[in-house]
């Protein structure tokens, strides 16, 4: 049976895929939840549940995507393809892409989320167009603060060429987390990538687009291509 492995991203839990969800029903669906304050323990978790399926697509959302490339690091893993949603292999713009976060915005976020939660994480959705609300969070305050850690000091850029497998990227004209740079960026280093870009989609086109993205998955998890 085909399974599809669901990584949420930062300040967000599994209840993000509900779209995906519903749509690949008839799939084995995999939705950890990335509740851990660093990217070794969360890759642990994630990759032992997927030991022995045998036709594995990784779709990761932001965060997640540090998660999916690290994974590659494991032995084991039967993955047939991988789908990047507002993805980046390193959130920190400073030496690498003009665009995106830089460090001291992301440090001002941390602090701002210490002083009040909820303002600062609901102002934090609104700008990047997440439909969430941090009411559904209040208890995951301290991880979410912790896990900033991970999108700061996290550089994957070298695991790119450990994708043997087809390999997509879905992005928006309008992300400025991970902005249309990034995505070309990572097409540019992955062998046969295509790039996918959704329009004023914001940092989650899988919620706002999400009967386009779902064809998307669907069309790479039944891929004919190459095996990892």
């Amino acid at each position: 049976m085909k399974t599809l492995l669901f990584l949420h991203g930062w300040a967000s839990d599994s209840r993000v895929w509900y779209k995906q969800k519903a749509y690949f029903k008839d799939y084995e669906i995999i939705l950890p939840e990335l509740d851990a304050e660093n990217i070794n323990e969360i890759s642990d978790k994630v990759h032992s549940l997927c030991i022995g399926k045998e036709d594995l697509t990784v779709i990761a959302w932001s965060m997640g995507w540090l998660v999916a490339l690290k994974l590659l690091e494991y032995q084991g893993l039967n993955i047939k393809a991988m789908v990047g949603i507002s993805a980046t292999p390193k959130f920190i713009n400073d030496d690498y892409i003009e665009q995106g976060i830089g460090v001291e915005e992301l440090r001002a976020l941390r602090m701002q989320l210490k002083k009040d939660f909820v303002f600062a994480l609901n102002n934090f959705y609104r700008q990047n167009y997440i439909p969430l609300s941090a009411d559904l969070f209040l208890a995951k305050k301290e991880l979410f603060i912790k896990q900033l850690e991970i999108v700061e000091k996290e550089d994957l850029r070298n695991n790119l060429s450990l994708i043997k497998c087809p390999a997509l990227f879905v992005g928006s004209d309008n992300d400025k987390i991970c902005p249309l740079a990034v995505q070309e960026y990572m097409r540019a280093r992955v062998d046969g990538a295509v790039v996918k870009i959704m329009p004023k989609a914001g940092h989650a086109p899988f919620l706002y687009n999400f009967n386009e993205v779902n064809s998307l998955i669907n069309e790479y998890a039944n891929h004919t291509g190459k095996i990892l």
